[in-house]
This record gives C-alpha cells, structure tokens and sequence, in this order.
C-alpha cells in the first residue's frame, strides 16, 4: 500500500527547551525574569495569589488521582480473584454447536481490554483497530460483499456481546457485522476521499454491550480500483486475526460465500506454562528501571490522555534489502534489527540507558491455532540495558536474545504481571511499558482470482494507548512505519523529526560506504519519502520509475 493516506515529509525543527536530542546533549532552556515573587508581594493579606491556588489545585487533584487508581488496582483484584483459576490442560472455551448463546467468563486478555476500554469515550475509541484491502483488478463487487458477510459467521469473535459488568461474554445468534458501500470514483481526487473516510473511521468507538464489535466497508476508487476497510474492537479482533479474515474473504470470493464450518475456540494455555512464563517476567522486572521520560513539547497531563495521530513513512525495497543483509550478517531477523534501531533512539532521545518497551506478540500461532479470529496477543514488556560505549552489533546480539526469550515465556498477560508485581504507577503513563513496537507480515498478494489482486496494509488511527508506537507493517512494496503518539505530549514535527532520523540511521547502517540506491518506486508521497532519507544519510539514489520498460 502507498503513502497517499498519510504525510510523507519531514521538516527538522528545533530541539524543545529542555529536551534530549539525538546526540545526547540536551537544549538550553530559556527562562524569563522571575517576577511571581513581584506580584505575590502585591496580592492582599489573607487572600490566595493564582500561583498559590494552582498548587493547591494541583494537591487536590493529586489526591483525586491517588484515589483512583487505588479503586481501579482493587477492582482489578477483586475481577480477577472472583474468576476461575487455570486447569491443566486448559479446556475449549467453544460452547456447543446448538447452544451459541451461552455465557463464559472472559480470558485474561479480554478482560484487560475491557478494563483499559473503561477510562473513557477516548480510552474506548483507542481499542479500535482498522486495516485496508486494496483490490485492483475486476471486482464484483456483490460478490464480494456476500462473501464479507458470510465470514463472521464462522467467528463468534465477530459476534460477542459483553456484559454490563464486564464478567461475561456470550455470542449473538442473530449478531451481524454490518457492511457498507462507498463510491467515491465521482470525486475529483478518490485517493483524498478515501483518506478523509480513513480518518472518520478512525474516530469510531465500538460499544462491546450492545454491539456490534466491528464492521466492514468498500470503498470505489474507479472501475478497477477498490478498498475494503475492516474496523473491529481490539477485544474481538487483533492483528494476527484480520490476515485471517482477508484470507477468508479472498477464499469465499473465490469459491462463493457456501455455509463454512465453524472455528471453535481453543483458548488458553497449559497452568505449568503460564506460571512458569510469570516467574520469567517478574524476576526480569523485579527492580523495574525509571519510567522512560522522552522530551515532550507539552507539559505531561496528571490523567494521561489517549488523543493521538499517525504520522506514516515508506521505507523502499532497496533498504528493506539492506536491512535484511545487515541482520542476516549479524544472524538475526529483521524483527530484531529493527526494534534494536528503534531502542538506540529512544536512549538518545531519553538520555536512559535502561528501559522497556512493549512488545505484541499473537498467540494464534503459539498456541497451535492460526485460523482463530479475536483478542489472542499478549504484550511483552521487553527490558533493554544499552551501554553508549558500545557498537550497535553487540545490543543487536542482546536484542536478539531477549526476543527469543521473550517468545519462549509468552503466555503470561501484562495485567497479570502488574497485580503480580503489585506496584503503583503514575496514573499520568502507562505501566511498565510507555512505548510499544509492533513489526506485522501482510501476505504479499491475496488470490481473489484471476486478474484481482489483493493487498492488505494497516491504517492510521487517531487514538493512542502509548505513549508513542512504532508500528512497522511489512509488505511486497518494502516496509510501512506508522508513528502513532499521544497528542497531548507531542507535536506531529516533533514525530517527524525523530521518524526522520531513524530512518537515516537505517541508510546508514544497512548501506555500505560509497553505496548508491535505486529507488524502484512510482511517483508517490513513498517515492519523496526514500529520497529524503536517502538524502539526509548522504546516499546518493537513482529514482527509476517501475513504468518504464526494462533496460
């Protein structure tokens, strides 16, 4: 999928007052003539000047914050005690065939959805997640709309409803994920439609008690150009189950939407597994390190918010090429390489040489599971001890490691770390983990059939559970960085700049000195992109247009 969705240059602006740059040094703060002690001495006996007042507000709602996080912690406690403990093995969940309707506790997972979803309309808003399925080719588009309504019927996921409290889920019978259709072939520019429709859905909110929990619309761009947008909740839909969804719907395209079999829930993992993946985590975070503390442009809220946008940069095959000569020279995955680069930035942006980041990992695949729709990741709080002194290949080496190991000790739920650990956080971030790094493979081409092809890709969202997300979405056009941050705390330039030089961190390490490019790309906002990190690392390119005839 190309960059047309998203802005694509980067504009270098100076360092905020008081903020870390990439260097390490940190910028001079400016400050005024203190004139507060002037105007206290000018405020009446017995009366409270504006400072004074701000901090007594400020005191207050300390308190207030204290408070409620206290009753949250509780209720998290008295949640999980009333559930049942584990069983080895660990039963289907399934309800019977003839007994759809029928109520079960949530997994840990869900319930940790439910609780977060549960600090407001934003909070909510922030668990909606949305992919694109780009379709260019002949479509027929009834077709294809049977066959988007066919599939979740094969998944309860798609079909749940919540109770009121909280404790409980069952599946509708009778539920629906509701399809709609767009034509926007008319407007004068389909593509900047399409992107003003992205950034409405974005701003839905799913209600999981009255439902429905996702919902699906097509989208005309012309005669031969379509886009399917899958929206669900994060509590019924995660990111390894939308590649299952576009899969389903390419094969119900394919072969007509007949009645399919379907798939019954296997959820949940062996009590040895899971009591053993704890103990690995709460020894890792047993003296956990400072909360990561990145250079802000706004002071941080005392109730962290969850208003936030995406800012999306392309990285070209060519680089993506020499990311994966790099890692496999190193013996490590792309994965690895990537989010060491991505833990480089932070300790220079943060000044921290000890930090954490959240890691998804599906738990489809671990548990032997892959065509399961619904909330099945786990995340990782990562740990990464950097020492400045030394190259990049060794923290590659340990980045490497950690994610192995983090993999082999997955069944364990971040919630269930938190009450086990049972510390207080500041209610003004999100515990343990600030920031989250998710690296997702899309299929390269999706078989709807002869001559339409199939291309799915993530979308921006406009809500943030983190404080800031690097969200790196592989596919056969090389690889998609979607920066999500909280707008409360940052500035979309501020996003861009730092996005900016990651990426020129990448040219550099993965190019060998006096390297040229050859940008294989059609005119595009991806196509500025590459030539501005290309630029900005010193590299020459060759832009090459895929249009042209081959040499």
């Amino acid at each position: 999928m190309s960059c047309i969705d998203g802005e694509a240059g980067f504009r270098a602006i100076e360092p905020h007052p008081g903020s870390v740059t990439l260097d390490g040094t940190r910028a001079a703060r400016r400050t005024a003539p203190d004139a507060s002690r002037d105007r206290r001495q000018a405020v009446p006996p017995g009366t409270l000047s504006p400072e004074e007042l701000q901090d007594v507000f400020r005191h207050q709602l300390d308190a207030v914050c204290r408070v409620v996080e206290e009753q949250l912690r509780t209720l998290t406690l008295t949640f999980t005690a009333a559930r049942p403990p584990l069983t080895e093995p660990q039963p289907s969940l399934a309800p019977p065939a003839a007994d759809r309707g029928a109520l079960r506790p949530l997994t840990d997972g869900e319930a940790e959805i439910w609780l977060a979803a549960q600090f407001g309309a934003d909070a909510n808003a922030a668990m909606t997640e949305i992919v694109t399925l780009r379709l260019d080719g002949p479509l027929d588009a009834a077709r294809l709309l049977d066959a988007v309504r066919a599939v979740p019927g094969r998944h309860g996921a798609l079909r749940s409803r919540f109770s009121p409290s909280g404790e409980s889920v069952r599946v509708d019978p009778a539920g629906e994920v509701p399809v709609r259709w767009e034509d926007f072939s008319r407007e004068a520019e389909p593509e900047a439609a399409l992107g003003a429709e992205l950034h409405a859905l974005a701003g839905l909110s799913f209600d999981p008690v009255a439902g429905p929990v996702a919902r699906a619309d097509l989208v005309r761009l012309g005669e031969r150009h379509h886009v399917l947008v899958l929206s669900a909740h994060h509590i019924a839909c995660d990111g390894w189950s939308f590649a299952v969804l576009a899969d389903e719907i390419a094969s119900a395209y394919r072969s007509g939407p007949e009645q399919r079999a379907p798939v019954e829930r296997a959820d949940g993992c062996l009590a040895s597994e899971a009591e053993r993946a704890l103990a690995y985590w709460a020894g890792l975070h047993a003296r956990p390190p400072e909360p990561l503390d990145l250079p802000t442009d706004h002071p941080r809220p005392k109730l962290r918010g969850f208003a936030g946008d995406t800012r999306r940069v392309a990285l070209p095959p060519a680089l993506v090429a020499g990311l994966r000569a790099l890692a496999a020279g190193q013996g490590q995955t792309l994965t690895a390489t990537l989010l060491a680069a991505f833990q480089v930035l932070l300790a220079r942006l943060s000044g921290q040489d000890d930090l954490v980041v959240g890691v998804p990992a599906a738990g489809q695949p671990r548990r032997g599971e892959p065509g399961l729709v619904g909330h099945h990741a786990d995340l990782l709080p990562l740990r990464a001890r950097l020492d400045p002194a030394e190259l990049f290949a060794a923290h590659l080496a340990r980045t490497g490691t950690a994610l192995a190991e983090a993999a082999a000790h997955a069944d364990c739920t971040l919630g269930r770390l938190l009450r086990h650990l049972d510390r207080s956080h500041d209610p003004a971030r999100p515990p343990l983990a600030q920031v989250q790094f998710n690296f997702q493979r899309f299929p390269d081409a999706l078989d709807f059939g002869p001559g339409l092809h199939g291309a799915l890709a993530p979308a921006p969202k406009r809500f943030s559970t983190f404080e800031l997300t690097f969200s790196l979405s592989e596919t056969a056009d090389g690889l998609t960085v979607d920066a999500t941050y909280n707008r409360a705390l940052f500035e979309p330039a501020t996003i861009d700049r730092w996005a900016d030089r990651i990426v020129a961190a990448l040219f550099d390490s993965a190019l060998p000195e006096g390297a040229r490019v050859g940008l294989l790309m059609r005119r595009s906002p991806g196509l500025v992109t590459a030539m501005l990190g290309a630029l900005r690392a010193g590299i020459p390119y060759v832009p090459l247009d895929p249009a042209l005839p081959p040499a």
